[in-house]
């Protein structure tokens, strides 16, 4: 019997109606199966009886309901008896989501993942929100089986669609109470929307609004993707929300989407995280903004004492150099400063955006074109990080080559550019050994694998697309998510967009 339930429940979901009444079953079986259940997969809610029958992801396609009749038309009124006892023995009122019943009565089951639904949002979720926010949170009443749950993912994009399928936006009500479960260590969050009618709105209290846990929380790993809007004081509780931090992913879907005072983020880390945080990672970085700078100064990052791999603006390292009134620039001079400033622990920088710019997207007089990579020629030949093993730069040579918007279009550079960007940077690296990944060399030595990747379809494991990844497809470090990707061929639009075919043909000999 064992051996059955852990092949049949290790890995479930609700894409059939009647899994979850029959593991919430009162008999020895059932019970057995919910000591097996390991990952639960929710692919959405059901609203009414004409909703009860399988849900039937196809690809390509849709996410719909199977054609036919429900497979019930109510519940069996012990059932119901059951359920209420059940819940009045876990909160102080009854709960009628027969899928947070079985997540809080599951001892082992570890993760949690709900799929991207659009305009069908997880009533589970909302549930789930509730009782942490409003009954476990001041009760110290906490269901046991909560305290197994190490890992959630919310809103994991599948590309299949829905019928009126929206993208639809979450306050961080639901964000914040997840903060809350006992013994969670990974949160992955997607699409966190704030609306900031509700902050000038005198007479709603912020605090009762957004209660996030400060320094309790044992959450290890953050991944924020999509949001947007957020302000101060949002920032602040992120940071310190838990003292265990070890990784922040920031995501944005890109320009339509705000994140502010990034800066002020990193501040606050250094004061809560400087000993824990040792990933700190910005993708699709454009959509983020600190004050006066990119995203933030390299000086910030002074404080962490165990940060491996962190993700920054390459104008924001020449900031000091490049936008500095009646000064002569000194990019060697200034190369000692970033020395200062980056943790010795560094393992891995990832730089991205356009360097040579000041932080307004001016392109200052007289400045040589070589500023980064004057500084960090002397940062890789230093010594200073014994730990150093690879600085990526192809995004900055991208940006170099052609503004955003010739990027964008894919419109091949000047014909005149005869050599290659960032020449003194690709040098000391191979004089010293640490991998310098730009667009024709993209060995990094495997260190890849330790950027988190946005989840998607492929990682769900029970739909249809569960191992589907094509083996073609790689982690796009700029943006984090897996796709296609040439591996720097020297012959389709992409790699011609930014140095013409001779360039690639000459930077192979």
């Amino acid at each position: 019997m064992h051996r059955e339930a852990h092949e049949k429940y290790s890995i479930t979901s609700d894409l059939l109606p009647e899994t979850v009444i029959d593991l919430l079953k009162d008999t020895n079986k059932a019970r057995i199966e919910r000591w097996h259940v390991h990952e639960l997969e929710n692919w959405g809610s059901r609203y009414d009886w004409e909703d009860w029958r399988p849900r039937v992801p196809k690809l390509p396609g849709t996410c719909d309901f199977a054609d036919g009749s429900p497979t019930r038309r109510g519940l069996d009124l012990q059932d119901i008896e059951r359920y209420i006892v059940t819940s009045l023995d876990l909160w102080t009122y009854p709960i009628f989501d027969t899928k947070l019943l079985l997540i809080a009565t599951c001892p082992r089951r570890h993760r949690l993942r709900f799929v991207k639904r659009g305009l069908n949002p997880h009533t589970t979720l909302d549930w789930m929100t509730h009782v942490i926010s409003k009954d476990s949170t001041y009760t110290g009443n906490w269901p046991r089986c909560f305290g197994s749950l190490r890992n959630i993912a919310v809103g994991i994009e599948t590309g299949l669609r829905e019928l009126n399928d929206e993208r639809v936006h979450r306050d961080d009500v639901g964000f914040a109470a997840l903060l809350y479960l006992p013994n969670l260590e990974s949160i992955y969050f997607n699409e966190i929307y704030y609306d900031r009618a509700i902050e000038d709105d005198q007479y709603t209290n912020m605090s009762d609004h957004y209660v996030f846990p400060c320094g309790i929380s044992s959450v290890k790993h953050l991944f924020i993707d999509g949001a947007s809007g957020f302000f101060d004081e949002f920032s602040e509780r992120i940071a310190h929300a838990s003292q265990n931090l070890e990784s922040l992913v920031l995501r944005t879907g890109g320009y339509e989407q705000e994140f502010d005072n990034v800066d002020i983020l990193i501040g606050r880390l250094a004061t809560g995280n400087a000993r824990t945080l040792q990933k700190l990672i910005f993708y699709n970085s454009d959509g983020m903004q600190g004050y006066q700078c990119t995203n933030y100064r390299p000086q910030q990052l002074d404080g962490f004492g165990n940060l491996k791999l962190f993700t920054i603006a390459a104008s924001d390292i020449e900031i000091d150099v490049l936008c500095q009134p009646y000064k002569r620039p000194n990019a060697v001079k200034h190369a000692d400063r970033v020395l200062k400033s980056f943790p010795s622990s560094t393992e891995a920088i990832y730089i991205w955006g356009s360097s040579d710019v000041c932080v307004d997207g001016s392109k200052p007089n007289g400045i040589p074109s070589d500023t980064l990579d004057s500084i960090l020629a002397p940062v890789i030949e230093s010594g200073t990080y014994e730990n150093l093993e690879v600085i990526y730069l192809a995004d900055v040579e991208k940006r170099h080559a052609q503004n955003d918007t010739d990027v964008a279009l894919v419109r091949p550079i000047d014909a005149s550019l005869k050599g290659l960007i960032l020449p003194k940077s690709v040098a000391a690296g191979l004089r010293t050994g640490v991998h310098v990944c730009t667009l024709m060399n993209r060995d990094d030595g495997g260190y890849w694998k330790n950027f988190p990747a946005k989840p998607d379809r492929s990682d769900l494991k029970t739909g249809p697309c569960y191992g589907e990844r094509p083996a073609s497809w790689k982690l796009n470090l700029q943006s984090g998510e897996w796709g296609p990707d040439c591996e720097g061929c020297g012959e389709c639009a992409d790699c011609l967009a930014v140095y013409p075919a001779e360039l690639w043909k000459n930077g192979r000999s």
